[in-house]
């Protein structure tokens, strides 16, 4: 084993730990890379292989420095950070402009009961999700949702845990979604398009559109003893413009980049950047007070996290840890496409429920690619069954992603925290739900082709 079992050790202990402290998982990400890489300084060649032109050197220096230029130069996807900072701070300035507030307000005015309201609000969250990202869906709806309760004298808990899943459902399903969507991105060279149509069929946008239309049907029931009619929800106040160009135009940009076909490459991180840097100069000059409360919101860990990640991700990958796992797989799912899928979508929603979904993603990614080579299918039908089970996966319990447990700190402020009988009880229904629908949609688009 060699270098190898010091490699497991090291991700297996940065997962344990990352997954039970959520709120320090950059840390531990860091600190793991960090080892990595000095390791690979002090006993070159075992971890990180040298190439023969470095070989080739008389003197020791270019060999004990080559992890260090590896690790800046092809280690680390700087695009995919660049457009992690822009695309972020982009979907935040959306949150400032009032406009989601005051669609979902709309919503639930012109609805007449809550079972009703329940499925058209996690629908609008789940789109919200996608193109402004997660935690501005969150920081948007979950108060929403917790006033909408407290006008109808119920529970926030419940809708606030439905808010949260659909939320989480869409984390890699578009490119502006967060962190798992853009390394799903970076991973499979996609660009903005690609996560609606791919090669002329259906993507995993859609495909989890599918599954969170069923699943937020699903969830209704859980409200049906609720028969009073809707009370009106105050109208926000008035839409803020500049934010909602800037974020019209990070879209529209994306679009005509799509069109253009520019893969996930580093015109995607600057063009996100350039659209990060003018809103956060407008926002200046006319909501400077508002404005602190974007980079409050910024999720500043995930961003050190990022790095970390793909580091020992890197590490797995040339050791050849992922190609054995990729093997333990094939043994147990055998050439069967179709079993196979299914142990991908099941291993990744199982997994996600207590691992952090973007240490989870990263590596799991190239798993699913070596097993779709092994039963000469597509690797996209693998690879997105990664994408979905993640979403789904951290939907299950309160602790399985950062928004969850941020949701249940807004609870908890308010004074009303969620039960944890009760958000499995619903997770798991969700999750199982989507899994299938958006699953069946997937392998009915891209299964045996």
């Amino acid at each position: 084993m060699g270098f190898n079992a010091v490699v497991i050790c090291v991700a297996v202990v940065m997962y344990i730990f990352s997954s039970a402290y959520v709120n320090k998982r950059n840390i531990f990400c860091v600190a793991a890379a960090a080892l990595l890489i000095l390791l690979s300084v002090i006993f070159p060649d075992r971890i990180f292989m040298l190439p023969e032109d470095v070989k080739a050197l008389d003197s020791r220096a270019p060999v004990r420095l080559f992890p260090l230029v590896h690790l800046f130069s092809d280690l680390i996807s700087w695009n995919f950070i660049l457009f992690y900072v822009g695309s972020s701070l982009v979907g935040l300035m959306l949150c400032l402009s009032r406009l989601p507030e005051k669609i979902a307000c709309a919503l639930i005015n012109r609805t007449r009961h809550l079972t009703m309201v329940v499925p058209a609000l996690m629908m609008f969250t789940g789109i919200l999700s996608a193109f402004a990202g997660c935690g501005a869906a969150v920081t948007v709806m979950v108060p929403l949702a917790i006033n909408l309760c407290t006008s109808l004298g119920l529970n926030p808990a419940l809708l606030v845990s439905a808010v949260v899943m659909a939320a989480n459902l869409e984390f890699a399903l578009c490119l502006t979604a967060g962190e798992g969507a853009m390394a799903f991105g970076d991973f499979a060279l996609m660009d903005f398009g690609d996560f609606f149509v791919h090669g002329g069929r259906l993507s995993v946008f859609a495909c989890g559109l599918f599954g969170l239309a069923a699943a937020s049907t699903v969830h209704s029931f859980f409200f049906r003893k609720h028969k009073d009619r809707m009370a009106q929800m105050e109208k926000s106040n008035r839409v803020r413009i500049f934010p909602c160009a800037v974020f019209a135009v990070f879209v529209a940009g994306l679009a005509v980049l799509s069109c253009f076909r520019m893969r996930f490459v580093p015109s995607y991180g600057i063009f996100a950047c350039l659209c990060a840097l003018v809103g956060i100069l407008g926002c200046a000059v006319k909501f400077r007070e508002d404005l602190k409360q974007i980079f409050h919101a910024f999720d500043w860990r995930t961003l050190v996290q990022i790095p970390g990640v793909l580091v020992v991700t890197a590490a797995l990958r040339e050791t050849g840890v992922l190609y054995a796992l990729a093997e333990i797989l094939s043994g147990l799912g055998g050439t069967s496409v179709l079993l196979n899928f299914i142990l991908i979508l099941a291993s990744s929603l199982v997994f996600c429920t207590v691992m952090d979904g973007l240490c989870f993603m990263v590596p799991f990614l190239c798993v699913a690619s070596v097993l779709a080579e092994k039963c000469g299918c597509n690797p996209f039908l693998f690879t997105s069954a990664v994408a979905l089970g993640s979403g789904l996966g951290s939907s299950v319990f309160p602790w399985s992603s950062k928004n969850s447990i941020a949701a249940c700190r807004i609870l908890k402020e308010h004074e009303t925290p969620s039960s944890l009988g009760q958000w499995a009880k619903t997770g798991i229904i969700f999750a199982v739900t989507g899994a299938v629908v958006s699953g069946a949609v997937l392998w009915m688009a891209w299964g045996g082709r």
